[in-house]
């Protein structure tokens, strides 16, 4: 068969370009060579990584749940740690029970309104998250992802 060149995208199977293919060819990219420059990570652990992403992204959760998700592990929820380090905030302390830092992680889990939430669900799974101490967002729910059941972290992230 005899068919004449064509320009072709190699990021997308059918050869077509999309901004979403060219939106995680510039992630990709972007994660390698940060990986790359502190001398983080493997090649398995950059496919593991990916994994897990895609992982997430598959979760059943509405959308708006699995952005908050994504947010999440970029550090980016609107806490007032990240807000006052925006120079978006004048204080870092959390508005509802006054701690002096209002991280991700005292948002979702230690805040007194959070703590309250957690008390609804099931002990277990509540046991499971708090006892892990991952202080980066990213390592911690993708370190869940891998532990708990896809239900189980369903229920995470809809409470979360």
């Amino acid at each position: 068969m005899n068919q004449s060149d064509f320009w072709a995208w190699h990021y997308e199977k059918n050869g077509s370009f999309t901004v979403r293919s060219a939106y995680r060819m510039l992630v990709q990219t972007k994660m390698n060579r940060e990986n790359w420059l502190e001398d983080k990570a493997e090649c398995s652990s950059i496919k593991k990584v990916a994994d897990q992403w895609k992982r997430l992204w598959k979760v059943r959760v509405p959308s708006k749940i699995r952005v908050f998700a994504w947010r999440l592990s970029l550090d980016s929820i609107r806490v007032n740690a990240v807000l006052k380090r925006r120079n978006m905030a004048k204080s870092a302390a959390c508005k509802i029970c006054g701690a002096e830092q209002d991280t991700w992680r005292h948002a979702l889990l230690y805040c007194n309104l959070a703590r309250f939430v957690w008390a609804l669900v099931d002990e277990e799974l509540t046991e499971h998250i708090l006892s892990n101490m991952e202080e980066n967002p990213r390592l911690w729910l993708f370190s869940l992802l891998d532990s708990v059941c896809h239900n189980s972290f369903t229920k995470l992230l809809i409470t979360c």
